[in-house]
This record gives C-alpha cells, structure tokens and sequence, in this order.
C-alpha cells in the first residue's frame, strides 16, 4: 500500500466521538473516593445502633465521610465550568434532592417527611445557584468609571463574597446538610480556577472549612485535610472536560450521577430488614 493510500484513509476515518464527563482516569478516582468516603459516612451513621458499632465507631465512620466534601465541592466547581447546559445540570441535582429526601429523613431522623435537616443534594443544589450568579464579569460596569484594577479586583471579591453569604444563609435557613460551611469553601474553590495560584487558593478553600468547623466546635471534620491530597496530585491540566463516548462510560456516568439517593435508598432498606429481623 502506498503512502497516497494510507494517508487518504487516515483522512477518511472518523473523528472519535467524545462526551461531557470526566476528562481523564484522574477524575473518575476523584469521584469515586468521594462515593466511597461519603458512603463510609454514610453507614456509620445508618447502622451504628444496628451493628455495635459504639460511639467511637461511628465518629471514626463519620470523619471518614467528611472527607467526601471537599471532593464533592472541587467536582462541582468543575462540572459547573464544563457542563454543556447548566439549566439542565441544575435540573439534575433538583431531582437528585428530590429522590434523596425520604431516605435521607429516614437515614437522620427515623421519621420519612422530617424537615428539620435537609440531604446534601440540596446544599449542592443552593452552591450551583450561587456559582451561578457568581459567572459574571462584575468588573464591567464600573470598569468605565474606575481605572484602578485593585479597586475593581475588591468589588468583584465583594459581589463575589455576598454572593456566598447569602448562599450559606439560604442552606440554613432550609436546614441543608454542612450547607453554612460547605458554601465558603465551595465559592473559593470557584475562584482558585481563575488564580494563578490554584492549587494555593484550593488549600485556603479548605483550611476556611475546617475553621468554620472547629468554630462550630466539630473537630471530626478536621479529616477533610486529607482530601487535599488528591485534589493536588489529581487534578489535571487539560482545558477539556471530556471523555469517549463509550458504553462504559455512559453507564459508569450515570451510575455517579445516581450514586447519592441510590446509596441512601439502599441503607433505608437494609436497615429496615435488620431491625425487623
């Protein structure tokens, strides 16, 4: 064959067809440690009456799980800035909350309409609002007016900082899990993306959680420092958030996108047979 020939059937072969989703394997071992850490959480909480665990138990389960916040939030901020459609993303997580409600009543509360604390996907349903409002250039409209770039950086910072703040006041008002300290972090971790100092800013974005939290007197999410360490090591630099279109990673996609009120669902059941048992 020659070479004519070959290189006029490497022109003829098909593009590689690609998907919104994870760019590389990096990013799928950031997803599922955060599917694990939060469902490790998740059973310390569910079955710790159940199983003996004892208090020490489910405060070690627990810790485990806080670490699935940071995760979930540098996830978030990413899947905001790559989504294709962020009404139809903002859909999702509605329904997401929607699905969680019951079993997360059950899971906190033992009773299925309590509405006295509401599941993280209502948290992350306030926090993609908030980034939301926040993708605007806030500079704009006084930059004609105001030529000190310092002074215009100040006032997006503030509209930015707002922003936040009322985020954190809406999540507790309504009562959404970790939403008064999750929402600060998650805005920070918003800006680290525009900052020269990326990774730097993602570690203050952190450090600002685990304060709020001790503040809160919570000294058991102190184990979210840990999950500084994949956010740095794993995160990539490739501008595309894409994956290939394949039948493994559709369904590995949405198995992700379904795995918080699936997780939940499946420990109600569970516990609901072992305590009939």
């Amino acid at each position: 064959m020659g070479k004519g020939s070959r290189n006029r059937k490497a022109r003829e072969r098909p593009a590689e067809k690609l998907c919104t989703g994870f760019p590389t394997e990096n990013y799928r071992i950031l997803k599922w440690s955060a599917m694990l850490t939060l469902g490790i959480g998740s059973f310390g909480t569910m079955f710790h009456d159940v199983t003996g665990l004892g208090d020490i138990g489910r405060h070690v389960m627990e810790s485990i799980g806080y670490i699935s916040v940071p995760l979930y939030a540098f996830l978030q901020v990413k899947s905001f800035h790559y989504t294709k459609s962020k009404s139809k993303h903002l859909w999702k997580i509605f329904l997401l909350a929607l699905f969680s409600f019951i079993p997360f009543s059950m899971m906190k509360t033992g009773s299925p309409f309590a509405l006295n604390l509401q599941s993280a996907c209502v948290t992350a349903l306030i926090g993609f609002i908030c980034l939301w409002l926040a993708d605007r250039d806030f500079k704009k409209p006084f930059a004609q007016y105001i030529r000190n770039r310092k002074f215009l950086q100040l006032i997006s910072g503030s509209a930015r900082g707002l922003i936040a703040g009322t985020g954190a006041v809406g999540a507790y008002f309504l009562h959404a899990e970790n939403g008064l300290y999750a929402l600060p972090m998650l805005m920070i971790l918003d800006s680290a993306e525009q900052s020269r100092h990326k990774k730097f800013v993602q570690g203050m974005a952190l450090a600002v959680w685990c304060l709020l939290m001790v503040l809160s007197k919570n000294f058991y999410a102190l184990t979210a420092l840990i999950a500084l360490f994949p956010i740095y090591f794993l995160q990539d630099k490739a501008p595309l958030f894409q994956c290939k279109e394949s039948r493994f990673n559709q369904f590995m996609l949405k198995a992700e996108q379904k795995f918080y009120p699936a997780h939940l669902l499946i420990m109600m059941i569970a516990k609901i047979i072992a305590l009939a048992v």
